[in-house]
């Protein structure tokens, strides 16, 4: 049973990799020797429950609701996720991007190259693109069958592990599944955010037995697993091999219009299977010549493009910027708005960069106030930059 702790403290230690800074892991911190030991006791004797979320609304890119989970299940997540995480690389086909070692929009952007360019044999050949999205993806997958699939695929049975930390893997995978987020969540925020986001974008309005949080670690990985059988089905039996999928958002290419074109109501039939719908109104179908937006970026033969809507995104992320920064600095620091924003910044400039956008963005950089530079410094990272907070103002955190 000791290795099931010393896996606990490595989950600890991944968990907080992007949660430095924040008061929940600053508090964990303090103490967590005896935080993970209290855990450790907890999973062993199967007493552990997940705690009470935070619920609220984000605006950008898109109004979306968030259901965030409490650090020390956050821990539980990477725990499970060191677990399955090569097993489930196994099941993967090499075109689903998302939340993988290697892969991620980057990576999805630059196969949705690729594909064009091989469909279309380097751009000599007339080739179609058809891009489907999933109706509220998280907000309806089934909890039953995610968690059959699971048992079908032996995501735990087939690991090297003794029998124990398997059936310590079941009950936390029954308990985070399992677990409805909408009971006992905690709301913060602006509740008048909430008239925005539509029923079927909702955990509060999904079908009974439906639903997993989008902000646990956990619900990115399942969301790989669920449609995997529908990956391997598009590319083996419906034979379309130039195809991809970054979470509900699918892409597919082919050189027969008429085919690709009577796949829409074959692929819309075959998620009910999935208890899923396409949306109707993001049923995208063109010649390849026009193009394709795909994970923030315009796709066309022989360039592409930083999408508009994170361009402007960006602009509008500089003006909160401008408006923030000339707060007190304590109060900054207190809040986690420096690390936020540091967040965002070097979220933006890895897309930028690898789109070769740098005129656009030394020009939307320019509009920075002066004062962001008080707090934060650019240093020379691999073959980009990267955006540090400085150590001053790093060690206000602690």
């Amino acid at each position: 049973m000791q290795v099931i702790l010393e896996n606990l403290y490595k989950a600890y230690f991944e968990a907080r990799k992007n949660k430095r800074f924040t008061k929940e892991q600053l508090k964990f911190e303090q103490n967590y020797e005896h935080q993970l030991q209290l855990l450790y006791e907890q999973i062993i004797a199967k007493t552990y429950k997940v705690a009470p979320c935070k619920a609220f609304v984000i605006e950008k890119p898109v109004y979306r609701e968030v259901f965030a989970p409490q650090f020390i299940d956050r821990v539980v997540h990477h725990f499970v996720v060191q677990y399955i995480s090569q097993e489930v690389e196994k099941l993967l086909i090499q075109d689903c991007y998302s939340c993988r070692t290697g892969k991620g929009t980057l990576y999805g952007i630059e196969r949705a190259k690729y594909n064009m360019r091989s469909v279309t044999q380097n751009y000599a050949k007339d080739a179609y693109i058809l891009k489907l999205d999933v109706s509220g993806y998280f907000m309806n997958m089934n909890t039953t069958l995610l968690y059959n699939q699971i048992q079908e695929f032996k995501l735990v049975e087939n690991l090297c592990c003794s029998s124990f930390e398997k059936e310590i893997l079941h009950f936390l995978l029954q308990e985070i599944i399992f677990t409805n987020p909408i009971h006992q969540c905690i709301v913060v925020g602006k509740k008048a955010l909430w008239q925005y986001i539509p029923k079927n974008k909702s955990l509060f309005h999904s079908p009974p037995d439906c639903g997993l949080p989008i902000g646990n670690y956990t619900s990115q990985i399942f969301g790989n697993v669920y449609l995997n059988a529908f990956d391997h089905w598009v590319k083996n039996d419906l034979g379309i091999k130039h195809y991809g999928r970054y979470v509900d958002d699918m892409c597919f290419m082919h050189t027969d219009k008429v085919f690709l074109k009577q796949c829409i109501p074959i692929i819309t039939q075959k998620m009910k299977n999935y208890g899923m719908e396409i949306h109707p109104k993001k049923i995208y179908f063109q010649h390849y010549n026009k193009g394709l937006e795909f994970l923030g970026r315009y796709i066309k033969p022989y360039r592409s493009y930083i999408s508009n809507r994170t361009k402007n995104n960006f602009v509008k992320l500089i003006e909160k910027i401008n408006k923030t920064i000339v707060l007190e600095p304590k109060e900054l620091t207190e809040n986690g708005v420096l690390h936020y924003f540091l967040c965002r910044i070097n979220s933006y400039w890895g897309l930028f960069i690898k789109a070769n956008s740098y005129s656009f963005l030394k020009k939307a950089m320019l509009k920075l106030h002066t004062s962001f530079y008080t707090f934060y410094y650019f240093e020379k990272y691999k073959n980009s930059w990267k955006c540090k907070i400085r150590k001053t103002h790093l060690m206000s955190y602690n």
